[in-house]
């Protein structure tokens, strides 16, 4: 489905081709006939209208003359216009041309009073069945004037402001065309009045809204208009007699030249070229440029060019590719995770149970085993990043005292940033809690001072780490809105730096995940800091400039009410007898690892690879069944459909599902109370043996005490 910036781009940039296409056609013709066709056309195809047509007020013989029309083919059965009007049922509406140089709009439930007053109403919205239409006056003359009309027949319409726009951008074109054209023929039926005409038609080439150039075929520029030396900053003696590529940007420059030299290679040819050229302040202009290759009175070749701005476009479609690209590494990164996570299990599960069974005089194995464990975790931790940069880290939700996070982490700060860099503190006193993971909002506050160390070392800097609370409706500073999240108040967390600052491009690319400013490293610290905010329904700000510091801002949504579920902690011994486990997951490597660990804690289990294989053993073994521990996603409907048909066959027996995702998936697949316990990948024997016994405890009653907990304090 193509969401509304997507249709707003592809609207600009139809007229912008519409616009291209009538430029060329002057460029390359010099029938004003053909022009005016072309005209109605182009501009009947592009406003969608059902009929558009020019006729010629001839003021002499007092008649309107047909000069073209262009009809849908959808509207196709409609009559023809008539080839000759007389002005007698338009004549208010001819006054108001030649008086206002304005154009109307006429509706069959809106009639406008200057067709109104001479009867033209039958004609027009009757006999022609015309629901809207829309007439404008162009190239006015001592002896008349052409009048461009769009009817429209299927329903009312009305035209709105850039499709005006449009209309009179291409009246201007076409205007200067047959201008253009008038003074060309004046100067061949008249030699002697060649200076005369060369002032008109450099008045012509000046007063075009189009960037202008001459270029021959070495790439000097012969000629530019007022136009284009406005638009680009620059003066004309600095664009007359230079390189054509100087101002073109130095990554487009051999395209460009190879675009010149194929104008030169087949002359009379129209080419068109997109690039960028380069302001006097450095700034940035896309434009779309049409060329043509003429030879000239003097002998010399030389190409005519016209450039059409499209740099609000261009940048448009850049920020949705932008935000098309980041929600892609998004999914991938999560699905990367999810499955790595598997693997972990299957090493941190056989890892542990080597270690139990090796012997403790085994010291270089047990050494070498827990280099693995260690290794496993780092592995854990880098999942951790990509699945916050995926704003699909596991969470854990409570009241959180921003102050207190930041305050704990104090000594860990001092020893992760340069020893040149000073920290300060301007914590407010009266801040409100948030909700949120305090891990994940710790590693937030941790990268960004990271980030802000290594931006100012080597040399000496300060950051500086402030919150306070913004009120309801109050605005988080950089955000041109209020997101919904923040509408009834927010806490604010700002790290500011003295370092080098960035530029607009490094900007655009920072919570890019991989893309690093750093000699070493992965890039990944602010694109999970990027995946945590969202997950958090926060928003972040970045405010910098090159040799003025860095800012990041992160608003959170101020907490409401929020509950919690404490376990009391059940154990084996309210168990009167070994566990007995049914694991489902149709990942080999999972289930073996799973098998092997809940042995080493005395259960029994059994072993399904899908729903279907676990529906047959619920049917032969529920009854002596303690706990279900099933994957998430899987074939055959996952977890969902193993939790169905747990609870028609036994009812009582607790299920605990486990995944790589975090636990904001499951409210996604189950209702409350519909599962028992969440177990996130990878994860220790202890933490597989704590969550079943937790869960069977909470199905019997005995594990969950739900309670509000108290609102944390400020010092």
């Amino acid at each position: 489905m193509i969401n509304s910036t997507e249709q707003g781009l592809q609207r600009k940039l139809g007229f912008a081709g519409a616009l291209n296409r009538l430029a060329e056609m002057m460029i390359a013709c010099t029938d004003p006939q053909a022009i005016l066709e072309e005209m109605v056309s182009t501009l009947g195809e592009t406003l969608d209208v059902d009929r558009s047509f020019i006729y010629e007020v001839s003021l002499p013989s007092r008649r309107c003359l047909a000069v073209c029309e262009w009809q849908r083919p959808r509207v196709s059965h409609l009559a023809t216009s008539a080839v000759r009007h007389s002005p007698g049922n338009v004549a208010s509406a001819i006054r108001w041309f030649i008086e206002a140089r304005r154009g109307l709009e006429s509706h069959d439930d809106a009639v406008d009073p200057h067709l109104a007053r001479d009867g033209a109403v039958e004609l027009l919205h009757g006999a022609m069945g015309t629901r809207s239409l829309l007439w404008l006056p162009f190239h006015f003359r001592p002896d008349g004037f052409f009048v461009v009309a769009f009817n429209h027949v299927a329903y009312r319409r009305t035209w709105m402001s850039d499709e005006q726009a449009l209309i009179e951008a291409a009246i201007r074109y076409v205007t200067s065309a047959l201008v253009k054209i008038s003074h060309e023929n004046e100067r061949r039926r008249a030699l002697e009045a060649l200076g005369s005409s060369e002032e008109r038609y450099r008045a012509l080439f000046d007063d075009m809204p189009s960037m202008l150039f001459t270029i021959d075929a070495v790439g000097i520029v012969g000629a530019v208009n007022r136009f284009a030396t406005a638009r680009l900053d620059r003066s004309m003696d600095e664009l007359v007699g230079s390189q054509a590529e100087d101002i073109v940007h130095e990554e487009d420059r051999d395209a460009f030249r190879h675009h010149l030299s194929a104008c030169f290679e087949s002359p009379g040819r129209v080419r068109s070229f997109g690039f960028r050229k380069v302001k006097r302040d450095g700034s940035i202009l896309w434009v779309e440029e049409t060329a043509q290759v003429h030879l000239h009175p003097d002998g010399i070749a030389r190409a005519l060019v016209a450039c059409t701005d499209v740099t609000e476009a261009k940048r448009a479609e850049e920020a949705m590719m932008q935000a098309q690209k980041l929600e892609g590494l998004g999914v991938l990164a999560g699905g990367i995770a999810h499955d790595f996570n598997n693997l972990l299990v299957g090493i941190v599960s056989n890892t542990e149970a080597a270690l139990d069974r090796l012997p403790l005089e085994s010291h270089a194995a047990r050494d070498a085993m827990t280099r693995v464990s260690r290794t496993a975790q780092r592995a854990a931790d880098l999942v951790r990043h990509l699945l916050a940069y995926a704003g699909r880290a596991p969470t854990t939700l409570g009241w959180v005292d921003l102050n207190d996070v930041i305050r704990d982490s104090t000594d860990i700060m001092g020893v992760s940033i340069a020893k040149s860099v000073t920290l300060r503190f301007d914590l407010s006193p009266e801040l409100p809690a948030i909700e949120g993971d305090t891990t994940q909002i710790r590693q937030v506050i941790m990268n960004l001072v990271i980030n802000a160390s290594e931006a100012i070392n080597p040399s000496d800097g300060t950051i500086t780490i402030r919150t306070r609370a913004l009120g309801e409706g109050e605005l988080p500073p950089g955000l041109g809105q209020l997101p919904e999240s923040l509408q009834r108040g927010s806490v604010l967390l700002e790290v500011n730096d003295t370092g080098s600052g960035m530029d607009a491009q490094t900007r655009a690319r920072i919570f890019d995940p991989f893309f690093t400013t750093k000699f070493a490293g992965r890039g990944l610290g602010l694109a999970a800091v990027l995946g945590i905010v969202r997950g958090h329904r926060a928003s972040l700000h970045v405010d910098s400039e090159p040799g003025r510091g860095s800012r990041f801002s992160v608003a959170f949504p101020a907490s409401r009410a929020l509950e919690c579920v404490h376990p009391t902690g059940a154990d084996a011994s309210r168990l009167d007898h070994p566990l007995h486990v049914l694991v489902v997951d149709d990942d080999a490597v999972v289930r073996e690892a799973l098998g092997e660990v809940l042995r080493m804690i005395g259960a029994s289990v059994l072993m399904a690879d899908g729903p279907r294989a676990a529906t047959q053993l619920l049917h032969d073994d529920h009854a002596a069944l303690d706990c279900v521990l099933v994957d998430l996603t899987m074939p055959e409907g996952g977890a969902p459909a193993v939790a169905r048909e747990v609870r028609a066959i036994a009812p009582d027996l607790p299920i605990v599902v486990m995944s790589g995702y975090v636990e904001a998936e499951i409210a996604r697949h189950f209702r409350p109370g519909e599962i028992e316990g969440f177990l996130p990948k990878p994860f220790t024997q202890e933490q597989l043996q704590r969550c079943l016994l937790a869960a069977i405890g909470r199905r019997r009653g005995e594990a969950a005490v739900v309670s509000a907990p108290p609102a944390p304090t400020n010092p």
